[in-house]
């Protein structure tokens, strides 16, 4: 049993941090993923692509920052996401920059309830539509998204790599 669960935005100073991890994170799954040949090339790419993503906003987007945080206010894990308007005459989408759950506390359900927490976030905002990406090799996360209603709506390839390593997965919201 989870308990009571909660989120908390993040502080500047975590948000910084936050950077980091995630750039690293991300640089090892690439690397895992087989999109660049060495972690130092990965991480390159991951810190040019991150800080690339979040200095290029335009007006009306943001992001946001959140802990996870467990029954003891532990903090359990990450959730990012950011609101944005990059579809031609569309509407504001939320798109989920990142979300992690710490490996000591993997598989207890963090993930499906920030997930949740999201969708009702999205909705409480006037968003009906949740976009993310996923590596392929991360079946645990593809499984928990397609649990939740997330659909893939294209595959692809990035980095080195020419063979498609990425699920980009999208839930229209009722």
């Amino acid at each position: 049993m989870l308990g009571t669960i909660s989120l908390e935005p993040m502080s500047f100073d975590d948000i910084k941090a936050y950077m980091e991890f995630s750039q690293r994170e991300y640089a090892q799954g690439m690397l895992d993923q087989g999109e660049y040949p060495d972690y130092d090339t990965a991480l390159r790419a991951a810190v040019n692509e991150i800080t690339h993503y979040y200095n290029h906003i335009i007006p009306g987007e943001m992001h946001n920052a959140y802990h996870i945080l467990n029954a003891k206010k532990e903090r359990v894990g990450i959730l990012a996401f950011s609101i944005l308007l990059r579809r031609q005459g569309k509407d504001p989408f939320v798109f989920v920059d990142y979300i992690s759950v710490f490996p000591a506390f993997r598989r207890h359900g963090y993930a499906r309830y920030a997930m949740k927490w999201l969708e009702n976030w999205a909705l409480n905002h006037g968003h009906k539509t949740i976009d993310l990406n996923v590596m392929k090799h991360r079946r645990g996360a593809h499984q928990l998204y397609l649990s939740l209603g997330y659909q893939v709506y294209q595959e692809r390839a990035l980095g080195l790599s020419k063979i498609p390593g990425r699920y980009d997965m999208r839930k229209e919201l009722a």
